[in-house]
Protein backbone atom coordinates (compact mmCIF):
# COMPACT_ATOMS: atom_id res chain seq x y z
CA UNK A 1 0.00 0.00 0.00
CA UNK A 2 1.03 3.26 -1.19
CA UNK A 3 0.10 7.09 -0.24
CA UNK A 4 -1.43 9.21 -2.61
CA UNK A 5 1.52 11.37 -1.98
CA UNK A 6 3.79 8.44 -2.55
CA UNK A 7 1.80 7.35 -5.25
CA UNK A 8 2.41 11.43 -6.95
CA UNK A 9 5.87 11.37 -6.56
CA UNK A 10 6.18 7.99 -8.64
CA UNK A 11 3.78 9.15 -11.77
CA UNK A 12 4.94 11.67 -13.70
CA UNK A 13 1.33 12.54 -15.05
CA UNK A 14 0.69 14.06 -11.29
CA UNK A 15 4.50 14.96 -10.37
CA UNK A 16 3.68 18.61 -10.51
CA UNK A 17 1.04 18.49 -7.59
CA UNK A 18 4.22 17.99 -5.18
CA UNK A 19 5.54 21.24 -6.31
CA UNK A 20 3.46 23.46 -4.78
CA UNK A 21 -0.08 24.05 -2.70
CA UNK A 22 -2.63 22.79 -5.21
CA UNK A 23 -5.49 24.96 -5.18
CA UNK A 24 -9.02 23.24 -5.97
CA UNK A 25 -11.90 25.51 -7.54
CA UNK A 26 -15.43 25.32 -8.82
CA UNK A 27 -17.37 26.70 -11.50
CA UNK A 28 -20.45 26.35 -12.83
CA UNK A 29 -20.82 24.79 -16.11
CA UNK A 30 -23.01 27.68 -18.30
CA UNK A 31 -25.14 26.22 -20.18
CA UNK A 32 -23.47 22.46 -20.45
CA UNK A 33 -23.87 20.55 -23.47
CA UNK A 34 -24.63 16.74 -23.36
CA UNK A 35 -24.02 14.96 -26.91
CA UNK A 36 -24.94 11.39 -26.03
CA UNK A 37 -24.14 10.21 -29.34
CA UNK A 38 -20.94 11.18 -28.97
CA UNK A 39 -20.54 10.59 -25.44
CA UNK A 40 -19.38 14.49 -25.18
CA UNK A 41 -20.12 17.20 -22.20
CA UNK A 42 -18.85 20.91 -23.26
CA UNK A 43 -18.66 23.71 -20.58
CA UNK A 44 -16.80 26.41 -18.92
CA UNK A 45 -14.20 24.47 -16.24
CA UNK A 46 -13.22 27.80 -14.90
CA UNK A 47 -14.38 31.20 -14.65
CA UNK A 48 -12.81 34.35 -13.17
CA UNK A 49 -15.44 34.99 -10.66
CA UNK A 50 -15.10 35.86 -6.77
CA UNK A 51 -15.30 31.87 -4.94
CA UNK A 52 -16.33 30.20 -1.99
CA UNK A 53 -12.52 31.69 -0.61
CA UNK A 54 -12.79 34.67 -1.56
CA UNK A 55 -10.49 34.52 -4.41
CA UNK A 56 -10.30 35.04 -8.33
CA UNK A 57 -8.71 32.71 -10.59
CA UNK A 58 -7.76 34.22 -13.96
CA UNK A 59 -7.89 31.36 -15.95
CA UNK A 60 -6.95 32.84 -19.18
CA UNK A 61 -3.54 32.48 -17.85
CA UNK A 62 -3.34 28.97 -16.37
CA UNK A 63 -0.78 27.08 -18.24
CA UNK A 64 -2.80 24.23 -19.82
CA UNK A 65 -0.31 22.78 -22.46
CA UNK A 66 1.18 20.36 -19.76
CA UNK A 67 -2.26 19.20 -18.83
CA UNK A 68 -4.34 17.77 -22.11
CA UNK A 69 -0.90 16.01 -23.23
CA UNK A 70 0.30 14.27 -19.97
CA UNK A 71 -2.80 13.52 -17.90
CA UNK A 72 -6.01 13.52 -20.00
CA UNK A 73 -7.88 12.11 -17.48
CA UNK A 74 -10.92 13.80 -15.68
CA UNK A 75 -12.26 12.70 -12.87
CA UNK A 76 -14.75 12.77 -9.74
CA UNK A 77 -14.41 15.21 -7.08
CA UNK A 78 -10.59 15.02 -7.49
CA UNK A 79 -10.33 11.73 -6.54
CA UNK A 80 -7.61 9.86 -8.38
CA UNK A 81 -8.98 6.46 -7.74
CA UNK A 82 -12.48 7.57 -9.91
CA UNK A 83 -11.12 8.73 -13.60
CA UNK A 84 -14.84 9.01 -14.99
CA UNK A 85 -13.45 10.38 -18.83
CA UNK A 86 -10.94 12.24 -20.94
CA UNK A 87 -10.33 15.70 -22.19
CA UNK A 88 -10.65 16.26 -25.84
CA UNK A 89 -9.92 19.95 -26.05
CA UNK A 90 -8.91 22.62 -23.87
CA UNK A 91 -9.30 26.12 -24.86
CA UNK A 92 -9.56 30.17 -23.26
CA UNK A 93 -13.10 31.76 -24.13
CA UNK A 94 -12.89 35.03 -23.29
CA UNK A 95 -11.64 34.69 -19.59
CA UNK A 96 -12.92 31.43 -19.07
CA UNK A 97 -11.78 28.37 -19.92
CA UNK A 98 -13.35 25.73 -21.96
CA UNK A 99 -13.57 21.98 -22.13
CA UNK A 100 -14.64 18.97 -24.20
CA UNK A 101 -14.87 16.02 -22.18
CA UNK A 102 -15.67 12.59 -23.68
CA UNK A 103 -17.21 10.05 -20.96
CA UNK A 104 -16.95 6.46 -22.07
CA UNK A 105 -19.71 3.76 -21.43
CA UNK A 106 -19.47 2.70 -17.69
CA UNK A 107 -22.09 2.68 -15.16
CA UNK A 108 -20.87 5.85 -13.64
CA UNK A 109 -20.15 7.12 -17.08
CA UNK A 110 -24.16 7.21 -18.29
CA UNK A 111 -25.04 8.37 -15.08
CA UNK A 112 -22.69 11.37 -15.05
CA UNK A 113 -24.23 12.14 -18.20
CA UNK A 114 -27.62 11.99 -17.15
CA UNK A 115 -26.78 13.87 -14.03
CA UNK A 116 -25.73 16.82 -16.36
CA UNK A 117 -28.39 17.08 -18.60
CA UNK A 118 -30.79 17.11 -15.81
CA UNK A 119 -28.90 19.56 -14.15
CA UNK A 120 -28.17 17.69 -11.20
CA UNK A 121 -24.30 18.11 -11.56
CA UNK A 122 -23.69 21.85 -12.63
CA UNK A 123 -20.09 22.46 -11.90
CA UNK A 124 -16.13 21.37 -12.99
CA UNK A 125 -13.70 21.77 -10.55
CA UNK A 126 -9.92 22.46 -11.48
CA UNK A 127 -7.00 21.57 -9.47
CA UNK A 128 -4.20 24.23 -10.07
CA UNK A 129 -0.70 25.13 -8.71
CA UNK A 130 -1.02 28.90 -8.24
CA UNK A 131 2.46 30.46 -9.31
CA UNK A 132 1.72 34.03 -9.27
CA UNK A 133 -0.58 35.19 -6.00
CA UNK A 134 -1.57 37.73 -3.61
CA UNK A 135 -3.73 40.72 -2.75
CA UNK A 136 -5.54 42.42 -5.29
CA UNK A 137 -4.63 45.55 -7.10
CA UNK A 138 -7.17 48.46 -7.60
CA UNK A 139 -7.20 47.48 -10.86
CA UNK A 140 -8.10 43.94 -9.92
CA UNK A 141 -10.86 44.68 -8.05
CA UNK A 142 -12.66 47.19 -9.92
CA UNK A 143 -12.39 44.34 -12.76
CA UNK A 144 -13.92 41.18 -10.87
CA UNK A 145 -15.10 42.95 -7.71
CA UNK A 146 -13.69 43.07 -3.94
CA UNK A 147 -11.77 39.91 -2.91
CA UNK A 148 -8.96 38.92 -0.67
CA UNK A 149 -6.90 37.44 -3.05
CA UNK A 150 -6.02 37.02 -6.78
CA UNK A 151 -4.49 34.18 -8.48
CA UNK A 152 -2.85 35.54 -11.22
CA UNK A 153 -0.97 32.64 -13.32
CA UNK A 154 -0.36 28.89 -12.24
CA UNK A 155 -0.51 25.30 -13.76
CA UNK A 156 -3.99 23.63 -14.47
CA UNK A 157 -3.00 20.02 -13.30
CA UNK A 158 -6.54 18.67 -13.77
CA UNK A 159 -10.11 19.30 -13.48
CA UNK A 160 -13.01 17.31 -12.03
CA UNK A 161 -17.07 16.91 -12.49
CA UNK A 162 -18.64 17.85 -9.16
CA UNK A 163 -21.85 18.12 -7.33
CA UNK A 164 -21.33 20.48 -4.59
CA UNK A 165 -23.64 22.42 -4.54
CA UNK A 166 -26.20 20.53 -6.19
CA UNK A 167 -29.46 20.01 -6.44
CA UNK A 168 -30.19 17.29 -4.20
CA UNK A 169 -33.89 17.06 -5.00
CA UNK A 170 -33.47 16.61 -8.63
CA UNK A 171 -31.13 13.47 -7.74
CA UNK A 172 -33.61 11.84 -5.76
CA UNK A 173 -35.97 12.21 -8.47
CA UNK A 174 -33.62 10.51 -10.37
CA UNK A 175 -33.35 7.66 -8.46
CA UNK A 176 -36.51 7.23 -7.58
CA UNK A 177 -36.65 6.70 -11.69
CA UNK A 178 -33.84 4.46 -11.58
CA UNK A 179 -32.36 6.73 -14.58
CA UNK A 180 -28.69 6.69 -11.76
CA UNK A 181 -27.67 3.85 -10.03
CA UNK A 182 -27.86 4.65 -6.32
CA UNK A 183 -24.24 3.54 -5.54
CA UNK A 184 -23.60 6.43 -7.96
CA UNK A 185 -25.54 8.96 -6.37
CA UNK A 186 -23.52 8.29 -2.96
CA UNK A 187 -20.82 8.16 -5.21
CA UNK A 188 -21.22 11.86 -5.71
CA UNK A 189 -21.61 12.62 -1.70
CA UNK A 190 -25.50 12.67 -1.42
CA UNK A 191 -26.57 10.60 1.46
CA UNK A 192 -27.19 7.01 2.01
CA UNK A 193 -28.96 5.64 5.21
CA UNK A 194 -29.00 2.50 7.03
CA UNK A 195 -32.63 2.33 5.01
CA UNK A 196 -31.10 2.73 1.73
CA UNK A 197 -33.71 5.84 0.94
CA UNK A 198 -32.39 9.33 0.12
CA UNK A 199 -33.94 12.07 2.29
CA UNK A 200 -33.94 16.26 0.81
CA UNK A 201 -31.37 18.35 3.11
CA UNK A 202 -31.42 22.32 3.80
CA UNK A 203 -28.09 22.61 2.04
CA UNK A 204 -24.85 20.87 0.04
CA UNK A 205 -24.23 16.95 1.84
CA UNK A 206 -21.29 16.88 3.63
CA UNK A 207 -18.61 14.82 2.01
CA UNK A 208 -16.32 12.96 4.27
CA UNK A 209 -13.78 11.12 2.24
CA UNK A 210 -11.65 8.10 3.67
CA UNK A 211 -8.30 8.53 2.59
CA UNK A 212 -7.01 7.49 -0.95
CA UNK A 213 -4.86 4.95 -1.13
CA UNK A 214 -3.22 2.76 -3.93
CA UNK A 215 -1.96 -0.72 -4.42
CA UNK A 216 1.30 -1.49 -5.80
CA UNK A 217 1.52 -3.48 -8.79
Amino acid sequence: MVSLVDFIKKNPAHAAVVEGELKVKNAVMATPVVDFNQRLVKGLVSTPDVDQDDEVVQCANLETDYFPISVKAVYVDHDYTKAVGTCRALSVRGDCLYAVTHVPPTSLGDDILTMVENEVIRHFSIGARATDYGPPTADEINKYGPHRCNIRKGRLIEYSFTSMPANQNAMIELVSKSLIKRANAVAFGFPDTAERKFYPTTGPAKIERPAVVFIDD
